[in-house]
């Protein structure tokens, strides 16, 4: 099916919604509403709301690897990678703080629910992890997949917790403690 403009303004309300009311209290009449696609047509784009947090996982995974593309290209050094990266959540430290981190949000509820599109927002989990740990091999670190585990868990926890308490200077303080974590073991 072509891409057309009422499926992409479905895809962006239902990023929209899941992260804000969540996937479980996002309904269709939310959707159709939010998009201002009658509720009728969403079917003919969308046969389930799994296929739907199927489309919003895919957006969320291309703009991780939209993003690693831009780091790989800004930096010849892969320490310099994963030290830029860090930039990506302290510009969103305000959205994060008040809503939390979307993957993590529709991760926990797609788990939960028992639905398909849980392995749709699993690859994104795994798509960070997968780069993350290139990036540690690539500077000499023979023990890259477990530091990269450390960096996705430490940056998921420092969002929860700057969510929790609506404290985005959580958040900061938590950046800046995983940059001099990070900065000795990416850089000779």
């Amino acid at each position: 099916m072509p891409v057309t403009q009422n499926h992409q303004r479905l895809i962006k309300a239902a990023t929209k919604l899941f992260h804000t009311r969540g996937y479980a209290a996002s309904s269709l009449k939310h959707l159709a509403a939010t998009s201002d696609v009658p509720l009728g047509n969403i079917y003919y784009y969308f046969k389930t709301k799994d296929a739907l947090a199927d489309a919003v996982a895919e957006g969320h995974h291309e703009v991780f690897c939209s993003l690693f593309a831009e780091l790989e290209a800004r930096h010849a050094d892969p320490g310099q990678r994963l030290l830029a990266f860090l930039e990506y959540p302290r510009a969103q430290r305000h959205v994060f703080t008040q809503r939390g981190c979307p993957v993590g949000a529709l991760a926990l509820e797609l788990k939960k629910a028992g639905t398909d599109s849980y392995q749709s927002v699993r690859a994104i989990f795994r798509l960070q992890l997968d780069w993350f740990t290139a990036q540690f091999a690539l500077v000499g670190r023979k023990d890259a997949a477990t530091l990269a585990e450390h960096l996705v868990a430490a940056l998921q926890g420092a969002i929860l917790l700057s969510h929790t308490f609506n404290d985005h200077a959580i958040l900061t303080r938590q950046l800046t403690s995983l940059r001099a974590w990070l900065q000795p073991l990416v850089t000779s």
